[in-house]
């Protein structure tokens, strides 16, 4: 039987979507670190210690004069693999609207009009200053089911007024993940916008190609555990994510989930009469035997979004996944996220990814509340060593469970929305992460979304999040010459 990892190390519509603002979480180490006075830019990468070629103690043997010492030779990344298809493509363009106002929900005067003398309370709007500020939000490039396909376009507003149309794309985040950056400055350094602002609205544009897949599970089936390593872009994603691994706790500091129960509980899933040889024989036969723990243990309750007290929505409310397996409910999106900590707590590299569903998929039984909507589900990593190919297997755990409260007794045959989803060409994916991977701020909740300000970001703030997506404008083709007789 393969071991257990170790426990993860702490680390640091239309649909409506608003936050009644408290604590304003930004993925830092813990203890955070001070900000730096400059916008988010992608990472750099890190080089690796080089290993010695030969023990510390036997002498190295030294190149003959002239002559260059032997190189490794770098492995290439690997390519799409042949196990999942996509069909049915949908061409879709994605928008999604952040609106945030810097009036505190928890202040408010009273006004009284003079002539009907009735009383109103209205929050405080708290203008700040700003030298410079930088709005990001993510691009997914491509999923099992989804890849962009053309330019990304947005438009940056504070109070009104236009700062920035043309975003920066920074790249080198975990999976094809880019940040789009929308950047503002005050007057005197090259901007328009005003010195001070109260509210901000951000408006992102993506042209998505939305498909259906199609899963080879008879022959992925047999692809086994790499004998040497997962690829850098599947390595990364065993590494802690926010809202998966950690949250946020009372005072806005990022701090690892407690992880005996998820741990627990795995340890009792492999111990189980013929739960050994299947897992460790096959990452496909990991997932399904997990997907089937989860889809029994949890029902799916409620959407997971957050309202405010005007009825609006603000982001997504997530469990920390032991909660989720404790109370044995959750939403979609705490589904999502059990299933996807349980994987990469067993070694498979997992991401989750959330999307926009437009509907009008081929199931044209689909509910009108099913519609314009987030969804999430997750992906799990197949990399055929031998071929040096890798596939992302889509992996619905909450349709799965709207199907049947029960998992079937056969594991040998296909499950819809196991691999293969005839509904994902009416979804737009556009995030794998609940909350940008970088030191940026967002109010209360998850939204995707998150900004960096100098020299200090307003402490309190009303987010507002909006998604819609509709199919992209084909040009209809020339009509064809007429034909004499």
């Amino acid at each position: 039987m393969r071991p257990l990892p170790a426990p993860l190390p702490a680390l640091s519509l239309v649909l409506a979507l608003t936050l009644s603002a408290g604590v304003a979480p930004g993925q830092a180490t813990t203890p955070p670190q001070r900000p730096t006075r400059q916008a988010p830019t992608a990472p750099k990468p890190v080089k690796p210690p080089a290993r010695p070629t030969t023990p510390a103690s036997t002498p190295a043997t030294t190149p003959a004069p002239g002559a260059k010492p032997a190189q490794p030779k770098a492995k290439q990344a690997p390519a799409e693999g042949p196990y999942v298809i996509r069909a049915d493509p949908r061409d879709l363009l994605f928008t999604a609207r952040v609106r945030v106002r810097t009036d505190s929900p928890n202040e408010a005067q009273t006004y009284r009009d003079p002539f009907s003398g009735q009383t109103v309370r209205m929050p405080v709007i708290r203008p700040f200053a700003f030298e410079t500020l930088s709005v990001v939000f993510p691009v997914l490039i491509s999923t099992a089911s989804a890849q962009v396909t053309g330019e990304v376009t947005g438009v940056l507003r504070l109070n009104d007024a236009v700062v920035s149309e043309k975003p920066t794309m920074l790249e080198g985040y975990p999976g094809p993940v880019r940040l789009a950056r929308f950047d503002a400055t005050a007057p005197g350094q090259g901007g328009a916008a005003a010195p001070q602002a109260r509210q901000m609205e951000l408006t992102i544009t993506v042209p998505t190609r939305a498909s259906n897949t199609q899963f080879k599970e008879d022959e992925a089936v047999k692809v086994g555990w790499p004998k040497d390593a997962w690829p850098p872009e599947a390595a990364a994603l065993l590494k802690p994510q926010l809202y998966v691994e950690q949250g946020i706790d009372a005072k806005g500091l990022v701090r690892p989930y407690e992880d005996k129960v998820l741990q627990g509980v795995l340890e009792s899933w492999l111990a189980k009469p013929g739960a050994r040889e299947g897992p460790d024989r096959s990452p496909v036969l990991m997932a399904k035997m997990l997907t089937a723990e989860v889809w029994g243990a949890v029902q799916v309750r409620g959407e997971g979004l957050h309202p405010s007290r005007t009825g609006e929505m603000a982001g997504l409310d997530l469990q920390p996944p032991a909660r989720t397996l404790e109370l044995g409910r959750g939403s979609e999106h705490d589904v999502t996220v059990l299933l996807a900590a349980l994987m990469r707590r067993a070694g498979l590299p997992t991401r989750t990814v959330i999307g926009f569903d437009v509907g009008e998929g081929n199931d044209r039984f689909l509910e009108s509340s099913q519609r314009n909507r987030l969804r999430s589900w997750v992906e799990f990593a197949l990399y055929d060593e031998a071929k040096n190919t890798l596939n992302w297997v889509p992996v619905d755990i909450a349709s799965l469970r709207k199907s049947s409260s029960r998992p079937p007794r056969e594991r040998d045959r296909a499950w819809r929305y196991f691999g293969t989803h005839d509904e994902l060409n009416g979804v737009t994916p556009f995030a794998l992460q609940f909350h940008p991977p970088t030191d940026v701020v967002s109010y209360g909740v998850p939204g995707f979304w998150g900004w960096f300000v100098t020299p200090k970001p307003p402490g309190e703030a009303q987010q507002f999040l909006a998604f819609s997506a509709t199919a992209a404008s084909v040009r209809p083709a020339p009509p064809e010459p007429r034909k004499g007789r």
